[in-house]
């Protein structure tokens, strides 16, 4: 910030500290103030990431993160929740898909899958 320093070293000769107005900071003080606020001002290199080394997926690994899920997969998913858990605010809760998931099967895959940008 431009005029920092000279606005702090001309602030430092009338800065009161707790006890009242009779306790202004001693020189000594002042230029321990000054030698960390030095330092602050020194540290004007900021960390970067520029120089470390990543792990990297592979090619194949990384496609494997971007495939389409399974029939298989979202049963076991639909599966894991709660009967009781509904997905919105239409009151079809997990018990009843899981009730009717050979008739649902198709459309709720179909519907996750465009949802995720993976329709075949």
């Amino acid at each position: 910030m431009p005029g920092y320093k000279q606005f702090v070293s001309d602030k430092w000769k009338v800065f009161i500290v707790e006890g009242g107005e009779d306790d202004l900071l001693s020189p000594v003080d002042i230029e321990e103030i000054r030698g960390i606020t030095n330092e602050i001002h020194s540290l004007s290199r900021r960390p970067c990431v520029g120089n470390l080394a990543f792990k990297t997926l592979s090619l194949v690994d990384g496609r494997g993160l971007v495939k389409p899920f399974r029939f298989d997969e979202v049963k076991a998913a639909v599966w894991d929740c709660d009967n009781f858990k509904s997905l919105g605010p239409d009151g079809i809760n997990f018990g009843f898909i899981k009730e009717f998931w050979q008739v649902l099967k198709e459309d709720r895959c179909t519907l996750l899958w465009s949802y995720t940008g993976m329709a075949n």
